[in-house]
């Protein structure tokens, strides 16, 4: 009787430590996801960053090339999207 309470006792105190390690590792796991969940997010949100400067660029060429834009413009403009691409590619 007392070997079977001290067994029963035993593998209480087993499952619980499995128990709580099994959350240590899921914490751990969860914590991974999360970063590289944030880690996507930042990527995209630079890649569209990326392709909404080369779109201002597509469309600043055409209006310079078509003259909608005098020559001094363009170049400004051209400037500061070109900071900008630089900025968001570090």
């Amino acid at each position: 009787m007392i070997e079977c309470f001290l067994g029963i006792v035993f593998w209480g105190v087993i499952n619980y430590g499995v128990d709580k390690a099994r959350e240590g590792v899921n914490h751990v796991e969860q914590s991974i996801q999360d970063s590289n969940r944030s880690a996507d997010i930042k990527a995209a949100s630079k890649q569209m960053t990326i392709d909404n400067i080369k779109n201002q660029v597509a469309q600043l060429k055409a209006d310079c090339e078509s003259g909608k834009k005098d020559v001094a413009a363009c170049q400004a403009e051209m400037s500061v999207l070109k900071q900008q691409y630089e900025q968001a590619n570090n």
